[in-house]
């Protein structure tokens, strides 16, 4: 009995689960050049979607993003990215000041609708404008994802999950 017990105890870890491969992409990056998943390759990276007008739960989701690297050690940090889903208002100046308020190491991606689109369908997050005019929001996902180096989607990390709660999960991954 102690025998079996001493070798289970000396498998190695499962590997986490892959829910699909995010297809490669490529978004504009806050200074106005191309970025995408050719950059983030060979990385652990977390993405969020968010838009910069609005007012609660992005600012506090891109905040909890920015407090992984004080719970994490160097070697263990992910890149991580936040995307638009209001291209017509988050244009590459908009996302770089956004990015700026939480940690200016975020990469802020926006692009063309189609372009959103498409990434959002890749992450199974949805979005959709809400009101009419200028004066509108957006309802959208509200979720940390996260990417294993090969670009394969291997979790989804609840926006209520405090910091040290992603942390840990994010180690499992590493």
């Amino acid at each position: 009995m102690l025998l079996v017990l001493a070798l289970g105890a000396c498998r190695p870890p499962a590997a986490p689960p892959i829910l699909g491969e995010i297809p490669p992409f490529r978004l504009v990056e806050r200074d106005g050049e191309p970025y995408g998943s050719a950059e983030l390759r060979g990385h652990v990276w977390v993405a969020n979607f968010i838009f910069t007008t609005c007012p609660d739960v992005c600012p506090a989701l891109t905040a909890q993003m920015r407090r992984l690297d004080g719970l994490l050690a160097a070697d263990e940090r992910p890149e991580r990215v936040s995307i638009s889903v209001d291209p017509a208002r988050d244009t590459a100046a908009a996302m770089k000041a956004y990015v700026a308020a939480f940690d200016p190491r975020i990469a802020g991606l926006t692009g063309t609708p189609d372009q959103i689109a498409t990434v959002a369908r890749a992450y199974r997050a949805i979005y959709q404008r809400v009101g009419e005019g200028d004066d509108y929001t957006m309802d959208h996902s509200v979720a940390i994802y996260v990417m294993d180096p090969e670009g394969k989607y291997s979790t989804i990390l609840r926006h209520s999950l405090a910091p040290a709660e992603m942390a840990a999960a994010l180690q499992q991954l590493l």
